[in-house]
Order: structure tokens, then sequence, then C-alpha cells
């Protein structure tokens, strides 16, 4: 994953909002606005270094009192800083004026395994016929999509998704007639670039509308 740190003569701030409910975010986002700061907000997957509240910021960041003075305004709102880095190094791209924000609620674990935020993304099928994606939304919700070719009841397409007991995840369709069960698994692979995260989700049972598919997603680190 790659934090883009870019700016201009108004300093930024990337707001990472992924596990920050919609109030959280919003009033965040007013408070920085109303002390001169641009906020540019983004869903993306935290770092595996990050497990509190941090900022990471620009090494061309044109005054270090931006730092000191957003942990003031963030602690003035109930989001102690507890780590702050300058990032320099690896596949990441910065410019000057630019700060990543990085909130964590209490009582969130950025990295757990059975956090069902980290499990929020679009999933593609794997060893399938034909192509079928899944997403699973932060807000519980979810969509299949088959290709349009498909003759089938799509009353199944739509619904509600939940970690029964990790590592099972459930998802019921919206009239309450299907029911799809699948474990949930994560692991690393290498290539030449460098090492992705694999998410996969493998069905329960010989589904004959998901044709017994896997479905995977990954991030690179």
């Amino acid at each position: 994953m790659a934090i883009l740190l870019c700016g201009c003569s108004q300093t930024n701030i990337h707001l990472y909002t992924r596990y920050l409910s919609e109030q959280q975010a919003h009033e965040i986002t007013v408070t920085l606005s109303e002390n001169q700061y641009k906020v540019v907000a983004n869903d993306h997957d935290f770092p595996t270094s990050i497990n509190q509240s941090s900022i990471i910021y620009s090494p061309f960041l044109d005054s270090p009192q931006h730092i000191h003075k957003v942990t003031k305004i963030m602690s003035d709102i109930g989001w102690d800083i507890y780590n702050t880095n300058m990032m320099f190094s690896g596949n990441h791209h910065y410019k000057k004026n630019s700060i990543a924000l990085l909130p964590v609620p209490k009582g969130i674990e950025p990295h757990s395994e059975s956090n069902a935020v980290n499990w929020a993304h679009e999933y593609s099928s794997e060893q399938c016929d034909s192509r079928i994606s899944l997403r699973l939304n932060r807000d519980g919700t979810y969509q299949i999509n088959t290709p349009a070719s498909t003759k089938q009841d799509k009353s199944f397409a739509t619904g509600k998704w939940k970690i029964t007991s990790f590592p099972y995840i459930e998802l019921r369709s919206r009239i309450g007639e299907w029911w799809f069960y699948f474990e949930l698994t994560n692991y690393k692979e290498q290539d030449k670039i460098g090492e992705i995260t694999i998410y996969e989700l493998t069905p329960m049972n010989p589904y004959d509308i998901l044709e017994n598919c896997q479905l995977l997603f990954g991030i690179r680190s």
C-alpha cells in the first residue's frame, strides 16, 4: 500500500477514515477545515506498523509546527495522537505540506483478523466458469454481481453480512430467502514487485449460485 502525500501551498491532511464512523469523520474534517487545513479523506488500509492514532508527515513539510498544531487540535476533540513519524523511504510518495492522519477509535484493533472492517472489500472469483464479484461494504451490506447473461433469480444479490464467529461469515439475502456461509483466511504471497496480503473467502457449501468459487482480494504491502 502506498500513502500518497501530495500537497500544495496549503497544508493537506490525508484523513484515513477506515475505522471511523461517519460522525467521527465529519467532526474531524470540520474541525481541521476550520483551522485552515485542506482535508482529503480516504478509506485506505492502515500500514501494518500503525496500531494507535498516529500522524505520518512529509519530510518536506514547510513547518514542523503543523505537527504540534494538528496534535493539539485532535487532543481538544478527544483524539490523543500516540505516534508521529516522518516517512521518507519505500514506495511512498510525498510532497511539500502534507500530513497523513490515522485515527484509531478506542477499542479498535486495526489489524485484528476478527475486525469486520478489515474484510470489507470487493472480492473477485477464482476457479469459476463465469466471472463473479462480491462486495462486502463497511455498513454491513453486500452485493453479488454475476454476468448479465446469467439467467438466475437475483433475489440473492443483495443483503446483509456479518462475522458470526471468526473465521466464519454469513451473508443473508435482502428478502431473507438465501443464506451463504464462508470461511475467512488471509495469507501473504511474494511476487517480483513485493509482498501481497491475500484475503480469501471459501464457500462452506457447494452453492450453485456461486459455483463453489474462491473469492479473493489482495493488498500490496
